[in-house]
């Protein structure tokens, strides 16, 4: 692939600065050239260029805008429209600043990908490890079962039934009864 070039329509623009947001290019600082690969295209979503003068870039902005790019008949671009915006009071380290904005946010999406897959992780993983557990129960009591120590269990129930001794519930009148009472509030309450 050759050096990617950003080419001013207007001949006389001093254009200071561009920036491809995803430049890619055969540049390697040994001198060498890269060997060529099976085309990679570039995918370019947007640029910036900065001028010198404010009214030459209101120029261009608006001449360029919905314009085809035109170009050789065989280049990738030359059907495609330009989309371009005059951005008023934007500073150049703006860019570099919303680019490491960016950057930032996308770390801690990834950040936020990667606890979330540990969690789920560390949940199947203790969830397996319960499961283990459970088959080694039941197979312990399947074994008692065999040997003829304990009746073997269905497997469903994880917890052993508990059965608790209930009392006879006892009636006040019989209490009051055997004590004599009974008769000495019948003449008081009447």
């Amino acid at each position: 692939m050759r050096n990617q070039k950003m080419v001013c329509a207007m001949p006389k623009c001093s254009c200071c600065r561009a920036h491809l947001s995803t430049a890619v290019t055969s540049y390697n600082p040994n001198g060498q050239h890269k060997k060529k690969q099976k085309h990679q295209n570039a995918n370019y979503s947007e640029a910036w260029v900065e001028f010198l003068d404010k009214s030459v870039a209101k120029t261009v902005a608006s001449m360029l805008n919905a314009q085809v790019i035109g170009g050789k008949k065989g280049d990738k671009w030359r059907d495609d429209i330009w989309t371009m915006k005059y951005l008023s009071g934007f500073k150049w380290e703006m860019l570099g600043e919303q680019m490491a904005y960016e950057k930032q946010a996308h770390q801690a999406r990834l950040r936020a990908e990667i606890s979330r897959s540990k969690t789920e992780q560390g949940e199947y993983l203790k969830n397996v490890d319960l499961a283990r557990q459970l088959e080694k129960r039941n197979a312990k009591k399947a074994a008692a079962g065999e040997s003829g120590n304990a009746a073997p269990s269905t497997g469903d129930d994880t917890k052993a039934s508990r059965g608790y001794k209930q009392r006879q519930a006892v009636e006040k009148s019989k209490t009051l009864e055997g004590q004599g009472m009974d008769g000495v509030l019948g003449n008081i309450f009447g």
